[in-house]
């Protein structure tokens, strides 16, 4: 696994998603925000808990920090490696902790992992990946043919992106 360091929270994220978000959450819970809706509908009540929503309901406001994401990651995903190009792939936030897990960390800075849009379809909610962000030396996915004496050693970046396309396009085949 290439490591990836984590990029600093942009300065806006808080007025563009997490503001919008939480007062959408409490509008969707039949609270009140401490910071009230300007402009649109108000949000219906729909349940009586931030953990009840369905994820489907909750407003995607972390589309608006997807150029501060590409732009802080250099335009590769966290996932796989890749470059993610506007031509070959869309890019995407992935939600790191799962939007049916954890509804609090929804509009988190933290959260939000660039990733191109179709390992992000495949993720899903499954909650045993592991994050990019954190690397201890020891939860390494070694590539074929590295040798026991090699594991100390980062796999070269293009061995890790001919390794991730194969992973992709098998489970694309398999998937159907």
């Amino acid at each position: 696994m290439i490591p990836v360091m984590r990029a600093p929270e942009p300065a806006s994220l808080d007025l563009k998603v997490r503001q919008p978000g939480m007062c959408a959450i409490a509008g969707m819970v039949g609270r009140s925000s401490r910071h009230p809706r300007t402009n649109g509908k108000r949000f219906k009540k729909i349940a009586d808990r931030g953990s009840d929503i369905p994820t489907e309901q909750f407003p995607n406001y972390w589309t608006r920090v997807l150029d501060h994401l590409m732009t802080a990651y250099h335009q590769v995903c966290a996932y796989s490696c890749f470059r993610i190009h506007p031509v070959s792939g869309s890019r995407s936030a992935d939600h790191f902790a799962p939007k049916s897990r954890s509804w609090r960390s929804i509009y988190e800075w933290s959260n939000y992992r660039l990733c191109c849009g179709r390992i992000n379809v495949r993720r899903n909610d499954f909650g045993d990946v592991l994050d990019p962000f954190v690397y201890d030396g020891k939860r390494v996915r070694y590539l074929p043919g590295d040798s026991p004496a090699r594991r100390n050693c980062r796999p070269s970046r293009s061995r890790c992106r001919r390794y991730a396309a194969r992973r992709c396009a098998s489970s694309l085949r398999k998937s159907g």
